[in-house]
């Protein structure tokens, strides 16, 4: 349903003229949300009172604000996800990776799948891992988040700081950097009492 009310932002900026002013609303390259506002070729800082008040406008400007916490709780909903281990199928990445704000969040998080990891690549068809090496994702592939858990349990934890920190990568959320606390082996032997 949010990709239907992004659609149209998704195929190009929209905007709305009122007394010589235009208002445009975009998204950016990390998808999110724009409003520019100028008089002819002039940039302007804020939208003038009188064009604040036409309804297209105010449409416009309620959509961005609309757009700003959409995303807010993508960012939620994913990290979530990532804590609670839910897992969706390769067919299911690719619908993901079509939505255009979901997929620069998603683009950034490493997924882990039956014997893979990696970065989404290819609309969702593929995972990139910390090496650049692809490996394709199966239809049927159960696919999730991956937790600082599953990069620490697959030796490859360090090299995705390394590949996140080198290419100025920005997570949505914590993740490869993420603090993880293990059970210790004194832990595991005094079992549920607390000293």
């Amino acid at each position: 349903l949010e990709a239907e009310q992004v659609g149209a932002l998704a195929r190009g900026p929209i905007s709305a003229k009122k007394d010589g002013v235009t208002v445009t609303l975009a998204l950016d390259a990390d998808a999110r949300p724009v409003v520019t506002v100028a008089r002819g070729d002039k940039p302007l800082k804020s939208i003038p009172a009188p064009v604040k008040k036409d309804a297209r406008v105010a449409e416009l400007t309620e959509q961005a604000a609309h757009l700003k916490r959409q995303a807010s709780r993508m960012r939620q909903s994913l990290e979530t996800a990532m804590c609670r281990g839910d897992a969706f199928c390769g067919s299911e990445l690719v619908q993901l990776c079509g939505h255009p704000i979901l997929a620069p969040l998603l683009s950034r998080l490493v997924l882990v799948g039956e014997g893979i990891m990696g970065y989404p690549d290819g609309k969702g068809r593929a995972l990139r891992d910390a090496g650049g090496k692809l490996e394709p994702v199966k239809k049927g592939e159960r696919l999730r988040i991956a937790h600082p858990s599953d990069l620490l349990a697959g030796g490859a934890w360090d090299r995705y700081q390394r590949e996140c920190f080198e290419a100025e990568r920005i997570q949505p959320f914590k993740q490869v950097f993420r603090e993880l606390y293990v059970v210790t082996a004194q832990e595991r032997r005094d079992g549920a009492v607390s000293r």
